[in-house]
Formats: C-alpha cells, structure tokens, sequence
C-alpha cells in the first residue's frame, strides 16, 4: 500500500512541475522537447511498478525459508493429530475385539497404542499395552496377547490389575 501511495504522490509532483515547466517555456522548438522529456518522465514513472515485478525473482527466495518452516511447522501438526486420532480408533477398536472375542466388559479393558509414521506417511502401531482390570485368571494372557498381536502387528503388553 506504501508504494501505492509513493506512485501516486510521485505522479501528482511531476504534473504539477510539468505544468509549472510547461506553461513558463516560450512557445516552439523547445517547448516540444520540454513535452517530450517531462512524457518520457511519466511514462518511466508508470512503468517503474512492474520493474519491482519483474525483480521479485530476486525477492521471493528470501519467503522460501519462511514458507518451507511453516509448512513444516503445520505437517509437524498434523502428522501429530494424524497419530494421536490413529492411536485412539486403534485402541477402541483393539479393546471392542478383545471384548468380543472373549466376553469381557469393555470398561475392563484399558488399551495405550503407541503409533509411528513411516516414511510414506503410512500410520503403524508400534507398540499397545493392554490392561486388563476386574477380570478372572480364567482369560490366559497369551491368548489375549496373540489375539491382540494379529490385530496390531505388533507384540502388545497384557496386564492384569
């Protein structure tokens, strides 16, 4: 907006000292070439906004740090929301099989998922804890830690309380 506002307090001097100019110059040859210099003045100081746009080349790589650090900074952010979401749906749906599958109230089952990103952007559970609290010792804590292990892909910790 600055540089708006210089262009136009620039335009608005030089009419009015082509005018002065103009109109104290005898009249003939020499008020022609006053004529043409003061239009080639103008026409330079119309054109001087798009010589700023064609050196932006120049000006734009010092914003690239900038940009690459945001986008960064956001990417950070979501692959962590993107890991947090996977290690809760992960968890519910690990706890909701492990109550089916051998009858237990789900309230019982406490499930910590620890999640990764790989390098494609691809969510893996790298490791799960299970916490298994008021239930009997007839649930073997092998057969929980398969089950779990073939839903995860990992070796979950089964824990009784």
């Amino acid at each position: 907006m600055n540089a708006v506002r210089q262009l136009i307090m620039s335009l608005v001097c030089v009419s009015l000292i082509s005018g002065i100019v103009l109109t104290a110059a005898p009249d003939g040859t020499l008020k022609k070439y006053l004529t043409l210099i003061i239009s080639l003045v103008t026409t330079l100081l119309l054109i001087s906004p798009l010589t700023l746009l064609a050196s932006a080349g120049d000006i734009l790589p010092r914003f690239d740090g900038a940009d690459t650090a945001d986008t960064e900074k956001y990417a950070d952010i979501r692959d962590r929301e993107l890991i947090s979401a996977a290690q809760e749906l992960v968890g519910n749906a690990i706890r909701g099989c492990i109550a089916d599958k051998f009858s237990l109230p789900p309230a019982d089952i406490e499930v910590e998922v620890i999640c990764e990103l790989d390098a494609d952007g691809e969510t893996n559970v790298a490791s799960a804890r299970i916490t298994l609290s008021g239930v009997g010792y007839a649930v073997v804590r092998s057969a929980i830690a398969e089950y779990a292990a073939s839903l995860a892909q990992c070796r979950p910790e089964v824990i009784f309380k």
